[in-house]
């Protein structure tokens, strides 16, 4: 995600890329990945006003850039 070319992908749909910390085992992470029927991470999800989509967990810079663009240019 900390690429140029993910980041540039990212700014140029708004997206806004929020990243939590379950090194502690917060019991308010353990509630949403269970949202999902996921117990693990890594966790990625993209969202959109009334939709959403959750990404494999083994991504690449290529892989991640062709999920994002193929989310947010499909009508809701």
């Amino acid at each position: 995600i900390a690429l140029s070319t993910v980041q540039n992908a990212i700014k140029t749909r708004n997206i806004v890329h929020l990243k939590a910390d379950w090194t502690k085992r917060d019991a308010a992470i353990s509630d949403y990945l269970k949202q999902f029927g996921r117990g693990d991470i890594p966790f990625y999800v993209l969202y959109n006003s009334n939709k959403f989509k959750i990404l494999p967990q083994m991504l690449n810079e290529k892989s991640l850039i062709k999920e994002i663009e193929s989310f947010y240019s499909s009508k809701p």
